[in-house]
């Protein structure tokens, strides 16, 4: 069966839609931090960060920590960084 021009398009929307709409789960999954126990200890990652806590309000706790610190140090190393090339802020 041919289709139509506007099928097509159709189609293509549609498996762009499904790419996209799975992109943005895969990136909220990569966001959201997963709290679980390992021997005897809390132990909070996402993001590439790892924090450990007695009670799993404390690894979060820790875990946001170092997220704030990680995004400093990669602010202030971009910035150092730009500095260096002589480029404006």
């Amino acid at each position: 069966m041919v289709l139509s021009r506007i099928d097509q398009a159709l189609e293509i929307e549609r498996e762009l839609t499904k790419k996209r709409e799975m992109r943005d789960r895969m990136l909220r999954d990569w966001m959201k931090p997963r709290i679980k126990r390992v021997a005897g200890t809390w132990v909070c990652t996402g993001r590439g960060t790892t924090a450990t806590g007695l009670s799993p309000v404390a690894a979060y706790s820790a875990w946001l920590m170092a997220q704030s610190q990680s995004f400093i140090y990669t602010t202030t190393n971009a910035a150092c960084d730009r500095a260096l090339k002589g480029a404006s802020c």
